[in-house]
């Protein structure tokens, strides 16, 4: 199966900018548990494994920019949540 044949570029930009809302609302992959807990905790993950299982024959280029777009964007997930963290609980030491 190849990539371009079902989707396009602002399917690809959408799953890189947004993947949660792309992975919920435009795709036709049934989700199991592991898809649901992916989709909570590392939604780039998910993604790159869809394209992966789905693709990887076809654009083995394109998985491996996903997977490279899933490291990076999970770790500045990762960072922007500590960072969230750190400025709420000084915050509340404050008042």
């Amino acid at each position: 199966m190849n990539y371009w044949d079902y989707h396009g570029i602002f399917f690809l930009v959408g799953a890189l900018l947004l993947p949660r809302i792309t992975t919920l609302f435009f795709t036709t992959i049934s989700f199991g548990f592991l898809a649901i807990l992916g989709w909570f905790v590392a939604p780039h993950l998910l993604v790159a494994l869809y394209a992966t299982t789905y693709y990887w024959d076809s654009n083995p280029f394109l998985c491996c920019i996903a997977w490279i777009v899933a490291i990076v964007g999970t770790r500045l997930e990762i960072g922007f949540v500590k960072i969230f963290i750190i400025s709420f609980s000084n915050s509340k030491k404050t008042s």
